[in-house]
């Protein structure tokens, strides 16, 4: 196994893809949140093309047959946010199908969920990243639709109407103005 994932770091490419296969192959729900904290070390180091394939490599094995080998969903959430993070990350329409689908299976999970949404929405760095706006649009919808689990609603208000949000498309612009009306009606 430790022969596997330093192959990951390998010069030649295939290897490194081979050892990606083989590493995915061995994830159980005993080590996965082992397996990926190695591997998004690995895709903050690696190249841009490399670290896509390392995060479609999790979120596809993470997610098969409903998430069966996630055990903790407050992790695997905070994962999709470590994830979004990620400079190189590209893998936006997936990341946004799992935050919302994870919000409407896992009802336990929403607090962790509206946490993760409100850190992705108040950074506004994350703004200038074409890429992460999917994710951006999932996490407005997020804090628009369970407003009742935030701390602090009003800091989602903000998040949601920054001027900064004119660099968003104007289908995501207006999730985010209908979430800041979810939040407001709330408030």
């Amino acid at each position: 196994k430790e022969v596997v994932i330093k192959s990951l770091s390998d010069v030649d490419r295939n290897i490194r893809l081979e050892a990606l296969r083989l590493v995915m192959s061995m994830v159980s729900d005993d080590n996965v949140i082992k397996i990926c904290r190695v591997l998004i070390g690995y895709a903050l180091k690696s190249d841009p093309e490399f670290c896509n394939e390392i995060l479609r490599s999790m979120l596809s094995t993470c997610s098969r047959n409903v998430y069966e080998i996630i055990n903790d969903f407050d992790w695997y959430v905070s994962l999709l946010g470590e994830m979004a993070r990620i400079p190189h990350c590209q893998n936006g329409e997936e990341i946004e199908y799992q935050l919302i689908d994870i919000g409407m299976r896992v009802k336990d999970v929403r607090p962790e969920l509206v946490r993760v949404a409100r850190d992705l929405l108040i950074d506004p760095a994350l703004l200038g990243n074409p890429f992460i706006h999917r994710i951006l649009s999932a996490a407005a919808w997020v804090s628009g639709e369970y407003v009742w689990f935030s701390k602090n609603p009003f800091e989602i208000m903000e998040a949601l109407l920054q001027p900064r949000t004119n660099l968003l498309s104007p289908s995501i612009r207006a999730l985010y103005i209908h979430s800041a009306f979810k939040v407001l009606s709330f408030c």
